[in-house]
């Protein structure tokens, strides 16, 4: 299925949060930007699962399976803006094995029915449905602008929604970004699609389709599992990799922070395992960050042999740090912690210069 309806669109739409708030209705609105305007075949995927630690992990962490909850029913409409007060003249209703609505249960994953819908270009779509039940998995730290609707008004929340939006359209290839906040794009303006993995989207999208992986808090080890955030990334043929900097400010899951060696391993363990099902992976250095000093140097250790472990694994490497920081190794993130759109725009340049060769794509 994964290989038939790919991504449409660079906005990041996994799940970093899940907390009890008692059973209740809920109605949400979600404006996604599309990657690739036009009429298609489309199909949603959803993973009732969290795909990685938030914070502390305290609250909510890796794998943690949402809870049992109704989709009372859903629609999709095309918007020459955001507005969450806007009423639809044409909107599609999304059906799952015939029916509008559907029960959802801890942990399940499932793909509602085919439909047809339009986009335009310049235009949002508009993801609306309603919900009845508790511990439904969303992104705490969206990139797009989703509205709940509470006490008869639209008020501005995060909001969960399905793992992928996908249209059916021929590709030479699917590719995946996985990482923490600043993959998902962190540091950028909302609805903006400045981050690095959007742009990069956009520039190889006539031959490839493409799926932000990235979440805020995000750590390799959370990947490492071969949990929910795993088995996404698995369905694509080509996954790059950008772990590290949760890894090491925050650590594995209520654990220390991790040294360099633990970072290695780590990244080797996805690797391993991605190779193993013949996938193509290019692994990033890990991004310069706010560090304190002793964590200073094992990023640097890390970053120094990731080109080995890539070569070991018969992988492609990218510098993303040779582009964020002022001088090699000295963590002197020029563009912000988070990189801005400015930043972005570099790392794409440099994904470019890399893949782009003699007027072809080699991705």
């Amino acid at each position: 299925m994964f290989k038939k309806y790919v991504s449409n669109t660079s906005a990041p739409t996994g799940t970093s949060f899940c907390e009890s708030k008692g059973e209740r209705y809920y109605k949400f609105r979600s404006f996604l930007r599309p990657l690739v305007c036009g009429n298609f075949a489309w199909r949603v995927y959803f993973m009732n699962q969290v795909n990685s630690t938030y914070a502390d992990g305290s609250a909510s962490w890796r794998n943690k399976p949402g809870g049992n909850f109704k989709i009372i029913s859903a629609r999709i409409f095309a918007s020459d803006s955001i507005d969450a007060n806007i009423e639809p003249n044409e909107f599609t209703k999304i059906t799952f094995n015939g029916e509008e609505s559907k029960i959802v249960y801890t942990n399940e994953r499932f793909w509602s029915d085919e439909f047809s819908f339009e986009v335009k270009e310049g235009q949002y779509f508009c993801w609306e449905w309603e919900l009845f039940g508790d511990e439904i998995p969303y992104n705490i730290e969206p990139l797009t602008t989703s509205f709940v609707f509470e006490d008869g008004k639209w008020i501005s929340s995060a909001a969960p929604m399905p793992a992928l939006f996908g249209i059916d359209r021929k590709v030479k290839k699917t590719v995946v970004f996985m990482g923490d906040s600043i993959t998902a794009g962190c540091g950028t303006e909302r609805d903006k699609y400045e981050m690095w993995a959007a742009r990069i989207a956009d520039m190889i999208k006539d031959e490839y389709a493409t799926w932000n992986l990235g979440l805020g808090y995000g750590r390799g080890d959370d990947c490492a599992t071969l949990g929910s955030w795993f088995e996404k990334g698995k369905e694509a043929d080509v996954i790059f990799l950008a772990y590290g900097v949760n890894d090491f400010l925050a650590g594995p899951y209520l654990s220390k922070w991790a040294s360099g060696g633990m970072m290695i391993k780590t990244i080797e363990t996805i690797v391993k395992n991605l190779r193993a099902l013949g996938k193509e992976v290019i692994i990033s250095s890990v991004p310069p960050f706010r560090f304190p000093d002793c964590q200073r140097d094992e990023w640097k250790c890390t970053n120094l042999a990731i080109p080995t472990l890539a070569k070991m694994y018969g992988c492609r490497f990218f510098d993303i740090e040779s582009v964020l920081d002022s001088e090699p190794f000295k963590c002197d993130y020029i563009y912000g912690d988070h990189p801005n759109g400015i930043g972005g725009k570099i790392v794409a340049e440099k994904f470019k210069e890399q893949f782009f060769v003699d007027g072809e794509w080699t991705i």
